[in-house]
């Protein structure tokens, strides 16, 4: 109990001054709205399904565009892993793209995919592939040559190593990457939705648009309300995946706060 109260604790004390600072008017009503208000408005748009509908849409947009980013990065990583050849060629491309800002990417899409659903799912795609891709190959540095030379003693064929050795061994760093890229994931939904408003194609983006279009302020914070709560759901979904397929990892010690 005492460590679930401590977790609230910082989120609390932000709800409370900022119900005082709606209250006595340190914020401008005309941009603002109480926690109350957005919390009730959030629960009312969410039962009558105008919000949830939304949501529903961008989390689907996230997940297909973030599972082909997960299954290309981490089929070329390995790729390159196991292929000298193929990790010379391709990893000095991806070391220069990877730095570059994802918004960046923005009006190359809209030039080549339009303001379509592809152009939706690319941003998604494209972050989580550059860093499951890149997270592969950090994650077999950390690999004793030990294992390999086990391996090749039993005679294990390539496809033997790549499965029995390489994959367990850089699953914990490939989760990192998923977890990172599906936290900027939902910002390039968001920005993605919010750029190309179309109200046809809808999104949490184009809600929080729309609402801040024609001034409903409650609706505008309930959709950011909503949209952290569903970042902070997927972050917590595959932490649970992490744990179960990860038993045999240990993972280090952390300070009793966060544990």
């Amino acid at each position: 109990m005492r460590k679930y109260l401590i977790r609230l604790l910082l989120p609390s004390t932000i709800i409370v001054f900022w119900h005082i600072a709606v209250t006595v008017e340190l914020l401008p009503p005309s941009v603002s709205a109480s926690p109350i208000m957005v919390f009730k408005t959030a629960i009312s748009l969410l039962v009558n399904e105008d919000l949830a509908l939304h949501t529903l849409l961008s989390f689907l947009r996230l997940t297909l565009g973030s599972t082909l980013g997960i299954c290309l990065g981490l089929f070329l990583g390995l790729l390159a892993v196991t292929n000298k050849l193929f990790d010379s060629i391709f990893s000095p491309t991806i070391g220069f793209i990877a730095p570059i800002p994802a918004v960046v990417w923005l009006p190359f899409a809209v030039m080549v995919f339009g303001t379509g659903e592809v152009y939706k799912l690319f941003l998604p795609f494209f972050i989580t592939f550059l860093l499951v891709y890149i997270q592969t190959l950090q994650g077999i540095k950390t690999v004793s040559n030990n294992y390999f030379e086990v391996a090749r003693i039993y005679e294990k064929t390539k496809l033997e190593i790549a499965r029995k050795v390489i994959v367990p061994a850089v699953l914990p760093s490939i989760f990192t990457g998923i977890k990172v890229a599906l936290a900027i994931g939902w910002i390039a939904i968001f920005i993605v939705e919010f750029s190309s408003a179309d109200p046809n194609r809808g999104g949490l983006g184009w809600y929080i648009a729309d609402a801040r279009e024609v001034g409903r302020i409650e609706d505008q914070f309930a959709g950011a309300l909503v949209l952290g709560l569903v970042g902070y759901l997927t972050d917590k979904t595959i932490d649970v995946i992490q744990k179960r397929n990860l038993r045999w990892s240990k993972p280090p010690k952390v300070n009793s706060l966060t544990q």
